[in-house]
């Protein structure tokens, strides 16, 4: 995966009129009468992004991201029958930022929600050549879920006339590209259209951000934060309680559409936890996460929401909702005092370096390094404690490693083959404004929801 963060350029108009509009001088061989082809393009080339508050205390990024869609005839060179004068087609997983006109060579342009529409195409896109239609999305995506998700063209200036079809051949020069990608040329070189060049699926990062930073994340096109598509959150540490480097991550948020939210990383050896709230819509119906399967394209399989430990949901859940700050996220209890070996029962822990206080009552779980212990009994600073929980192996653990809550759930009663019961949750339900005591109490138009790492969170449906 080629991770491309966003940023803001301006494209030199005469240059890519030259690239684009040129024809081959002969006809290729997989040539098709009345079909196109697409590539959607973020170029490699980028600038450094630019940010400003987001009224949480951390940083979003402002400007919206240019994109590229290129539309080549792959007819071959002949009369006006084959030339496409009109054209139109559709994002799916990104939001196109609205109140600007794409740019769009010897045509008009408009945008109607997701829709780019390109008329009185003239000249008209003649067999062979290649035209390309710029603008701007005003979201971040996850790679591999920025798509053209509908695409037509048509003889007439008015989206009439004879259709275009989706062109069925091999074209070396020009490889079909549905999803957001780009084009593999090096660093400060133009795309010819005229050789081979890679194609790589890639996404728009939200930023990078750093341990403790508060974040939000919004279509550019809706800044209400009671609105159904805006999400917030913090990045927490990372799932042993200690903190890594600022990292990218990636929202794809088409809770408007599918109600679906993937929230990606940036491959991480030990991935930060992130605590998000998520607006969903005026339906009170459950929530549904996913972190399974991890194959590249699957399709996610959604279990109701667990139940954080240490969730703030009482009997009745509260409506209120509660700071970042009081989830219960991974944060330190302390260090190991001394060396936990991999058949000890027993740890010293030294709590003067810990964030949060140690329970007054067992059992509870805790992490050290990638292996889930549970604490039965506390006699000052000497626990016993049970190893290898959730499915985790025991391993040695030297002294001043971090000890840290552990706020997932192992799973119980689980409705899918892909998930196996007792094992330790990826995902899991910390908030809800719901007032149902169900159980799980997973109703509401408002959630927050602890992940560690590559979640999905659905509304509903799953």
């Amino acid at each position: 995966m080629c991770i491309v963060r966003p940023f803001s350029y301006g494209l030199v108009a005469a240059t890519f009129a030259a690239l684009t509009m040129s024809a081959m001088a002969a006809k290729p061989p997989q040539a098709q009468d009345k079909s196109y082809n697409v590539e959607f393009l973020l170029p490699v080339t980028q600038d450094n992004p630019s940010y400003a508050s987001d009224g949480f205390g951390g940083s979003r990024l402002t400007s919206a991201t240019t994109v590229t869609v290129y539309i080549k005839n792959e007819s071959p060179p002949s009369t006006a029958a084959s030339n496409i004068s009109s054209l139109s087609f559709t994002l799916a997983g990104l939001s196109i930022q609205q109140g600007i006109n794409p740019t769009c060579p010897g045509a008009n342009c408009a945008v109607v929600e997701n829709t780019v529409y390109v008329s009185n195409i003239s000249p008209p896109i003649q067999g062979q050549q290649v035209y390309p239609v710029t603008f701007e999305v005003s979201s971040c995506v996850a790679s591999g879920e920025g798509k053209i998700a509908s695409i037509n063209a048509y003889t007439g200036s008015q989206f009439t006339g004879q259709p275009f079809t989706r062109f069925t051949g091999i074209d070396g020069n020009f490889p079909m590209a549905l999803q957001l990608s780009t084009r593999g040329t090096p660093a400060g070189s133009t795309f010819d259209f005229k050789s081979p060049q890679p194609i790589t699926t890639t996404g728009i990062s939200c930023g990078d951000i750093a341990c403790g930073i508060d974040f939000a994340v919004f279509d550019g096109n809706n800044t209400d934060s009671s609105a159904p598509n805006y999400v917030k959150g913090i990045r927490s540490f990372n799932a042993d309680g200690t903190c890594s480097a600022p990292v990218d991550y990636f929202v794809t948020n088409t809770l408007t559409q599918s109600k679906d939210l993937h929230f990606a990383l940036q491959p991480e050896l030990n991935p930060p936890v992130f605590a998000y709230k998520v607006n969903g819509n005026t339906d009170q119906v459950p929530w549904g996460v996913s972190w399974l399967p991890k194959e590249a394209n699957a399709t996610p399989v959604y279990i109701a929401a667990p139940i954080c430990t240490g969730a703030i949901i009482g009997t009745t859940m509260p409506a209120s909702e509660p700071p970042s700050d009081d989830l219960p996220l991974p944060k330190p209890y302390g260090k190991l005092a001394s060396d936990l070996k991999v058949n000890g029962n027993k740890i010293k822990v030294d709590t003067t370096t810990g964030t949060i206080p140690v329970p007054t009552m067992v059992p509870f779980d805790i992490t050290l390094g990638s292996e889930r212990l549970r604490v039965t009994g506390i006699a000052s600073n000497s626990w016993d404690v049970l190893r290898a929980q959730g499915g985790t192996s025991p391993a040695f653990h030297g002294a001043g490693a971090t000890v840290a809550r552990n706020p997932m759930p192992l799973l119980a009663n689980v409705t899918s083959s892909a998930y196996t019961s007792g094992a330790q949750a990826h995902m899991c339900l910390a908030w809800s404004n719901g007032t149902t005591a169900t159980n799980p109490p997973t109703n509401g138009t408002s959630a927050w929801f602890i992940d560690f790492g590559d979640g999905y969170v659905r509304l509903g449906g799953f």
